[in-house]
């Protein structure tokens, strides 16, 4: 599986010739191509894709080899859990505060959180906080725009390199402490 990062909240992974796309509407860089599944954190949101799978309710989904969990999370947006060749994804775009023990049900067993950082130093703060809640093998810190280094020192990775996408193998993942790697904006 492929994770690339296109700004604010918008990633994309590619699996298996399937292609998800969470909020298309924060891209900086639009994604190149169509996803055969789109995901929407705000309900309100609608996308006219005629071709993509579009999540903005709650439920489980499984469509084009993503099956999808959309759980209502804090301030009404939606968080995801995203599983696909066998790697257990949590989405959560916006963290304002450290999760509920409601909102932590379902939530182990985590290889990677995915998780906006934001710029300010509480965003930041409340972001390591939900990953330490959460303890999944993976980080990956999106919807900054300056590197989130406030992020990357309480989580004790220092200065850790950008890359343009992510290659995520089970086999490959941390198995003792929790990692953190950062993507830079891509199309």
């Amino acid at each position: 599986m492929i994770l690339y990062w296109h700004g604010g909240t918008c990633v994309s992974l590619e699996s298996a010739g399937s292609r998800l796309i969470t909020n298309p509407f924060s891209a900086e860089k639009e994604p190149k191509e169509e996803a055969g599944v789109i995901l929407l954190s705000e309900q309100s949101q609608k996308h006219s894709a005629k071709t993509s799978f579009v999540i903005n309710t709650p439920g489980e989904y499984d469509a084009k080899g993503f099956f999808v969990m959309a759980s209502l999370g804090q301030n009404g947006n939606l968080d995801y859990t995203i599983e696909a060749e066998g790697v257990r994804i949590y989405y959560l775009s916006r963290a304002k505060e450290e999760l509920s023990d409601e909102q932590l049900e379902g939530l182990d067993n985590i290889d990677v959180l995915i998780i906006g950082a934001g710029d300010s130093r509480d965003d930041n703060e409340i972001a390591v906080k939900i990953v330490n809640q959460i303890e999944p093998r993976l980080a990956v810190p999106i919807g900054f725009k300056e590197k989130p280094t406030i992020f990357l020192k309480e989580m004790g990775s220092g200065d850790v390199e950008a890359q343009n996408k992510l290659v995520i193998k089970k086999k490959d993942l941390p198995q003792e402490e929790t990692e953190t790697a950062v993507l830079n904006i891509t199309k």
